[in-house]
């Protein structure tokens, strides 16, 4: 064999331990402050203030509190007639 194609196929090989090293380190989650035991909850909800602009956001809770919201969509304007359907609670309650 030549001493070439010994040395790509030595390269190959520890690039190839190299990934799978580097994929199973990877898997596991470094600096995860949430254990099994803490209360994760996603959900998306839309937010409107009091001129009916509106706009759905991505909430994130552990154990009760917000720790993210991410806007999921442009906001919208409602009309000056419209009114919020839900109730009080379910319009200000995040988590």
């Amino acid at each position: 064999m030549l001493p070439e194609k010994k040395t790509l196929i030595f390269i190959v090989i520890i690039a190839a331990i190299f990934l799978a090293v580097a994929n199973i380190i990877m898997a596991f989650p470094f600096g995860d402050t949430s254990s099994p035991k803490d209360d994760i909850f996603v959900w998306t909800k839309a937010i409107c203030n009091e001129n009916n602009y509106c706009i759905d956001v991505q909430i994130t809770c552990i154990n009760g509190n917000v720790v993210d919201v991410k806007p999921q969509s442009e906001g919208v304007y409602f009309s000056g007639r419209w009114r919020d359907p839900r109730p009080e609670e379910e319009r200000t309650e995040l988590c």
